[in-house]
């Protein structure tokens, strides 16, 4: 529940909890919850001497960043620093991935790469079998 992550939340740039106009200008950012929906499919070929797989997937990855929601008070600096600060979200993402591995009679590799709009990756896994 990203929700959960503004639950007392406290700004470091209070010098005490007593300052009740502070506290407030907090309680205006919130997280929405999300839920993150994955397509996947994978094909392996088990007729290969050595079992090789391909693998591709699609996912959304829901908004998770702290946003300003409501309208700033003027009577409080911080409540209008946190609006500007927090007043944009980069929405949802769509991620596409492919991916493929190997798996020898001791040793497994595989490798994907996911990509969006803002972020590429790559990774790479190993299992040595003792």
């Amino acid at each position: 529940m990203y929700s959960d992550l503004t639950n007392n939340m406290q700004s470091n740039f209070r010098i005490d909890d007593s300052d009740a106009l502070s506290r407030s200008a907090l309680d205006p950012l919130q997280i929405d919850d999300g839920v993150e929906v994955r397509l996947g499919m994978e094909y392996t070929f088990t007729e290969a001497k050595v079992p090789f797989s391909l693998r591709a997937g699609l996912w959304q990855d829901p908004e998770h960043t702290v946003r300003f929601q409501g309208t700033p008070s003027l009577d409080s600096g911080d409540a209008v620093a946190n609006a500007v600060l927090f007043s944009t979200g980069n929405g949802n993402e769509l991620h596409t991935s492919i991916g493929f591995g190997w798996a020898f009679e001791k040793v497994q590799i595989d490798a994907a790469f996911d990509a969006s709009d803002r972020n590429q990756t790559i990774s790479m896994s190993g299992v040595v079998r003792f």
